[in-house]
């Protein structure tokens, strides 16, 4: 867990994102590819085996690879998935929709200060956030598994808030730390609130203004 605090989230592998969590321009172009050949067959009146295998290949290909998109879920999609679920039911205050997603032993971090909230503390909470928070833009999530042996997942998210209070656009960073378990899911074991603003710490007094206990 200590690593997946820090851990610095690599450049996805291009062939993984082109054929698995966006396929469109690559099938768009096979698609392309396979309309091309069959109006310059057709214009130049040539038989159909010299423009007919082209058109079927590139054809085939484009079917295959949507195909294989839709049917494969990555790791790094079902984490994204997951922390968008997480982030639009705290926005929308739904605690439901959040507890089972988390661990035993999740907790909230601000910087390295720990809440000690427990999953139960965070999800009292949440029904109070569409009341601070007027509005909340989810820029951009990435993720990525940590560990070797696949048990330990990060994903990072940057957001735009305006909160009640201020009514001024700010910029946060948000890191969610996922544990596999023995059935293949995935729980969320720390929430941590890494940056706001133009990257400072955020305050820490967000925690202790509820009254909670907290330590390094």
């Amino acid at each position: 867990m200590d690593t997946a605090a820090t851990f610095e989230i690599p450049p996805q592998a291009w062939y993984t994102h082109l054929l698995l969590e966006n396929p469109w321009p690559f099938a768009g172009i096979l698609a392309a590819i396979a309309l091309v050949s069959l109006a310059t067959g057709l214009m130049r009146g040539a038989s159909i085996k010299r423009w007919g295998v082209p058109t079927v290949i590139s054809t085939t290909l484009a079917i295959a690879v949507y195909a294989l998109a839709q049917t494969v879920t990555t790791t790094a999609e079902r984490l994204t998935q997951m922390t968008m679920l997480m982030v639009e039911s705290a926005v929308a205050g739904t605690p439901e929709d959040i507890r089972p997603l988390l661990a035993d032993n999740f907790d909230v971090y601000v910087g390295t200060y720990r809440s000690r909230w427990g999953p139960d503390g965070f999800l009292a909470r949440i029904p109070a956030i569409p009341q601070l928070v007027r509005s909340n833009h989810v820029r951009e999530v990435r993720a990525a598994v940590v560990d070797s042996r696949g048990t330990i997942a990060v994903s990072v998210f940057d957001q735009t808030t305006i909160p009640a209070i201020s009514g001024q656009l700010t910029p946060n960073r948000w890191r969610c730390v996922w544990s596999r378990q023995p059935d293949g899911s995935w729980e969320l074991a720390q929430l941590r609130w890494e940056s706001w603003g133009l990257g400072q710490t955020p305050p820490t007094g967000l925690l202790t203004s509820f009254g909670t206990s907290g330590g390094g």
